[in-house]
Parts: structure tokens; sequence; C-alpha cells
């Protein structure tokens, strides 16, 4: 048992003694390595924080995200393809598995008021979207039924 001990203690004396002889790769070292903990740091961060964590609406481990795959003898660039609004359409109609269903498409936007306008990042949602997640809009109301009708404002 003392012998991996007293190996370790030779390579720990041994690096100490390289590191003195040459205070440049020294710097560059340990610098390299605060550098690499540091972005494992800010990378672990936002993992745990996104996918690790629960998220912040009720009953998220209930919550599915449906994506569609493109036919095998299709040529659409990917194997990822949106959903039309026909299809939501049609899905929303027939489907008897979810309690609620909701669809939203990013997008950018500009917020006009006080001052210059600004472009934010957002998403255009259907009725369903916030009832899906269990949540309320932070400002203004739930759209209805009605709101989802091609015209409507």
């Amino acid at each position: 048992m003392t012998s991996w001990l007293e190996a370790f203690l030779q390579d720990i004396r041994l690096g100490v003694r390289t590191l003195r002889n040459s205070p440049g790769f020294a710097v560059t070292a340990i610098l390299t390595m605060g550098l690499g903990v540091g972005a494992t740091t800010a990378v672990f961060s936002v993992v745990s924080g996104v996918l690790l964590r629960a998220q912040s609406y009720p009953e998220a481990d209930r919550v599915a995200v449906l994506w569609r795959l493109a036919p095998l003898s299709s040529s659409f660039g990917s194997e990822e393809y949106p959903w039309g609004k026909l299809d939501f359409s049609l899905f929303q109609q027939e489907q008897k598995i979810f309690s609620a269903v909701g669809a939203f498409e990013p997008g950018s936007f500009n917020l006009t008021g006080v001052g210059e306008p600004v472009m934010i990042e957002g998403a255009r949602t259907t009725a369903g979207f916030f009832p899906a997640l269990g949540v309320a809009p932070a400002m203004g109301r739930v759209y209805g039924p009605d709101d989802d009708r091609p015209g409507a404002s």
C-alpha cells in the first residue's frame, strides 16, 4: 500500500521540479487548466439548468414535444421537417391521447413604445400552448379557440 503512495509523491516532486525549471511552461499549463475548468463549469451549469433540473412549470415530466420525420424517399434536406398549419389542425382534432395540444413557432418581433423599437425573440403560439404547459402568460390574456381561426386578430 505504501508503494503506490511513494510513487505518487515521487511523481509530484518530479512535476514540481520540472515546473520550477521552466516557469513559462508552468504559467501556460496553469492558465490552460484554469480555462479548461472554467469552461467545463460553465457548460455544466447550462446543461444542469436546462436539461437536468425540472422545468418551472407544473408536471413538466408529462409534457411531450412531437417531431415529424421525413419519409426516406423525400429530399427535404433534413430528417425533420416542420408541421404545417393544416397538419397540426388535423392532428389536434383527431388525437385522443393528450389532455391539451399546443404549437409554437419561434420568431423575431419589433417591440415599440417609448424610445427606439427593439428586436426581441419570441414565439407565435396556438390557443392550446399555455394550457398544455399548465401556465398563464406573464402579460395579456390566454388565447381562445376563436383566436386560432384563419384571419382572426
